[in-house]
């Protein structure tokens, strides 16, 4: 069962300056400090909350991976949205059961 969206993850060109963004217009607190990088991936993110909100910006830090064509692809905006689940096994197990059908 779902029981409520976790976060939202939003690609963008300059997470820093996103986040500064965020901060100032919207009143979001910067969560990670320093933000999570990992180069093996590529891709260096920042949570930020408001409330209950949780919101993830990625940003590629090479240009040959998945995020980077996401972003030359697409631009910036909504990467994901990450779902929090009572069971992943059984939630998995139910949304392939349901593509069957489809």
């Amino acid at each position: 069962m779902f029981k409520k969206i976790d976060h939202i993850g939003l690609i963008v060109k300059d997470a820093d300056e996103t986040a500064k963004l965020f901060s100032e217009v919207f009143g979001f607190a910067v969560v990670d400090k320093p933000p999570y990088e990992d180069p093996q991936a590529g891709f260096k993110s920042i949570f930020l909350t408001l409330g209950e909100i949780k919101i993830e910006l990625i940003k590629p830090t090479v240009s040959n991976n998945a995020l980077a064509q996401f972003l030359d692809k697409r631009g910036e905006g909504v990467h994901h949205v990450s779902l929090e689940v009572e069971n992943i096994d059984q939630e998995l197990d139910s949304l392939k059961a349901k593509m069957c059908v489809l």
